[in-house]
């Protein structure tokens, strides 16, 4: 699968990534202070708290990491086509409840440190039922395991 990300957020990736190892080196700092305190590692809750803090940060490291692995950086959303796309922004209807709602098409992972409203990744089940059609199309898929048919109303 292509990991497609806008510069923006490739970047503010490699920052949560920077953020993370830090909290990673700071909970193994902290497994060696528990450690030598009075009691080592045996019925020591301050070490098996900074031991569940170290674990849970060094797989957060590696799954930003997986994240980012093997992506591909676009600096602009490509000329509207008049389909919708990567950096796309589409409103749709849901058919069944009448709703209407905006979404950006963007990167395979959007980090949580930038303002996530509307934004899906175009890796996720509603942009890939969306990718290539045309404004007053419907497209049927699967979302959550319950089958939605959706309208393209506009792309922007």
């Amino acid at each position: 699968m292509t990991k497609l990300f806008l510069r923006e957020h490739y970047n503010a990736a490699l920052e949560e990534i920077k953020t993370t190892e830090s909290r990673a080196r700071e909970a193994t700092q902290s497994i060696a202070e528990a450690a030598s305190s009075g009691n080592g590692w045996h019925d020591n809750p301050e070490f098996d708290e900074a031991q569940r803090q170290s674990s849970l940060w060094t797989n957060q490291l590696s799954q930003l990491r997986n994240f980012i692995s093997g992506a591909t950086i676009v600096d602009s959303a490509p000329k509207n086509d008049g389909s919708v796309r990567f950096g796309r922004e589409v409103t749709v209807k849901e058919e069944t409840s009448g709703k209407e709602e905006i979404y950006v098409i963007s990167s395979f992972y959007i980090p949580t440190s930038l303002d996530r409203k509307n934004l899906i990744s175009h890796a996720s089940p509603l942009a890939e039922i969306l990718m290539g059609s045309k404004e007053g199309e419907t497209k049927i898929g699967a979302i959550a395991g319950k089958t939605k048919k959706f309208t393209i109303v506009k792309i922007n």
